[in-house]
């Protein structure tokens, strides 16, 4: 029997150890997952309307407004030649979150996306947390939180 996308989701979520919860009105499922630095909330939806396969990581806190505009310049830098996903900010409530969305033919939406869309949006909010907490927390500029993040702290310093 085909599995509808849900379906498909949590059976791949089983696979991997999640835990989560099943919203099936809205058809999307939520999880949280912790890193050494946060707790993070995943929300992974599959639209069968628009054929589009979309998981959203929230960070665990809004950023101050004093530092909306740090962030946002950081967010510039962060997604520029991304290839896969974005991170995405909200100016006016501070919310942060890094999206992935694959488009899917209906009836088809394999296992092994929805893993990599998984991993590629955790994998983005694991990277970006704390270049963007540098920038809330420690006063750093967003270009040198950015060369920290890929470069690390030594050569961001020189730069």
């Amino acid at each position: 029997p085909m599995l509808t996308p849900l379906e498909n989701i949590t059976t791949r979520l089983d696979a991997n150890g999640w835990e989560y919860e099943a919203c099936e009105e809205e058809g999307c499922v939520t999880a949280r997952f912790h890193t050494d630095s946060a707790q993070f909330r995943l929300q992974v939806v599959a639209d069968e309307r628009d054929g589009c396969f979309q998981v959203t990581t929230f960070f665990p806190s809004r950023v101050p407004a004093a530092h909306r505009v740090p962030v946002a310049v950081f967010c510039s830098y962060a997604n520029f030649g991304l290839s896969l996903g974005r991170l995405e900010f909200n100016p006016d409530d501070g919310e942060l979150r890094t999206t992935v969305e694959v488009p899917y033919e209906r009836g088809n939406l394999p296992g092994k996306v929805i893993v990599d869309a998984i991993d590629c949006s955790t994998t983005l909010a694991e990277l970006f947390h704390p270049a963007i907490m540098s920038i809330v927390y420690g006063g750093r500029e967003p270009k040198a939180a950015y060369q920290a993040m890929h470069h690390g702290d030594d050569e961001a310093k020189a730069a």
